[in-house]
């Protein structure tokens, strides 16, 4: 039995017994009424919002081990279709990393007394559709390998912010063991994030490159022709 949720079984009835002994005994001063009764009426006001922020702290690691499992599994598909061989090695670790999360988020949804089930963030499957329609394109492979980091980019983003929420309301409910878990997913996201935005900006300064070569291969071919 949760002891927050046992306390006020404790104390309420507690407390209303005194009051009437105070009345009947008439040993209770017109003041101590309404100062025992704020006092209740503050204890619960404590307690219904620490219960609010347990039930949103639940969600929050619900949706989050929903996100894990699901990338876990939908990122698998990315690497047939990529042609950088470094996009793929890092799709490889980020489905790993993401099946590991999965997994450790799971084991704390069990302790908490929820039952974990696998559902679909609506923004992280939208993101992961559209990079899945950027592999199905047509075009340059190097410009395609940049759009689809974008999106890999965006989606970490997204990540962040998740585990950022539900950090927050782990440290101010005190949850030790929880914020642990969630700054070291943090600090890994991050560390993700950061990896593709390396590779994003060495891919698109290569096609930029490639680009410039071929505006200004051919003038200055034509230029060196004497007529």
């Amino acid at each position: 039995i949760c002891f927050a949720c046992a306390l006020p079984c404790v104390i309420v009835p507690c407390s209303i017994v005194r009051l009437f002994s105070m009345r009947r005994e008439g040993t209770c001063s017109g003041g101590e009424l309404p100062g025992l009764y704020l006092a209740l009426r503050k204890f619960f006001e404590t307690f219904m919002i620490h219960q609010t922020l347990q039930s949103t702290l639940n969600s929050q690691l619900q949706e989050l081990y929903s996100v894990e499992a699901h990338l876990g599994k939908e990122l698998k598909h990315y690497v047939q279709g990529v042609t950088s061989a470094e996009i793929k090695s890092q799709l490889l670790k980020a489905c790993q990393e993401a099946e590991q999360h999965a997994q450790v988020l799971f084991a704390q949804l069990l302790k908490r007394n929820i039952n974990p089930h696998e559902g679909k963030s609506r923004l992280i499957d939208a993101l992961l559709k559209t990079g899945g329609k950027v592999i199905q394109s047509r075009g340059d492979d190097a410009v395609i390998d940049a759009e689809l980091l974008c999106g890999l980019r965006t989606i970490e983003l997204v990540e962040q912010s998740c585990y950022e929420n539900a950090l927050t309301i782990a440290e101010a409910l005190g949850e030790v063991e929880v914020v642990k878990v969630l700054e070291t997913h943090l600090r890994e996201e991050g560390q993700r994030e950061r990896s593709w935005t390396v590779l994003l900006e060495d891919m698109v300064d290569s096609i930029v490159a490639a680009a410039s070569r071929t505006k200004h291969g051919p003038t200055a071919s034509a230029e060196g022709v004497q007529p």
